[in-house]
């Protein structure tokens, strides 16, 4: 087993070499000792073990919130009247009226831009309100390509701050 201070170009790096190596941290397997990210163990260059693995690394905050529109799929050629079904990731779907965290109900923006966040989404035929908690609605659309946004906001209908909040698909609407 090589020394701790790494150096690239020491040979460890070296595939055809069977000597030990090193691993770091622990797994639910062990005691409490190893896992800590500080404890090391020699482990023989092909050993396969079920308790070694790697870890991730992310250098931006997890996003455990998001909502999606499932189906039609992007750019999908529909007829005029068709199914729109919606996914909430981390969020609580539920009928509008009262404001609670991490919770609200779906709003189908047909050609028309997103809601600044923090402003009340208008009731109008451009914005279908999904109030009951709806995970899923028909849409009548006339013939030609049209933008559908989805937008999460609060029980009051105020757009949430995110875009996380947010999806976008286009849509081909075919002639009857």
């Amino acid at each position: 087993m090589k020394p701790y201070p790494y150096q690239a170009d020491d040979g460890r790096e070296d595939p055809t070499l069977t000597d030990r190596r090193v691993v770091r941290g622990g797994s639910f397997y062990y005691t409490h000792y190893t896992l800590t990210c500080t404890f090391r163990s020699p482990i023989a260059a092909d050993t396969a073990n079920p308790q070694n693995g790697f870890r991730l690394v992310f250098d931006k905050p997890f996003v455990t919130e998001s909502v999606n529109l499932i189906a039609p799929a992007n750019g999908a050629t529909v007829p005029p009247t068709f199914d729109v079904a919606m996914a909430a990731n981390g969020l609580i779907v539920e009928p509008a009226g009262e404001i609670r965290e991490d919770a609200g109900h779906f709003h189908i923006l047909v050609d028309t831009d997103f809601i600044a966040p923090g402003e009340v989404v208008p009731f109008d035929d451009k914005h279908l309100h999904l109030g009951q908690g709806q995970l899923m609605t028909t849409l009548t659309l006339e013939p030609g390509v049209h933008t559908l946004r989805l937008q999460f906001a609060n029980g009051g209908h105020f757009a949430l701050d995110g875009e996380q909040y947010r999806d976008e698909i286009t849509v081909t609407v075919e002639a009857k």
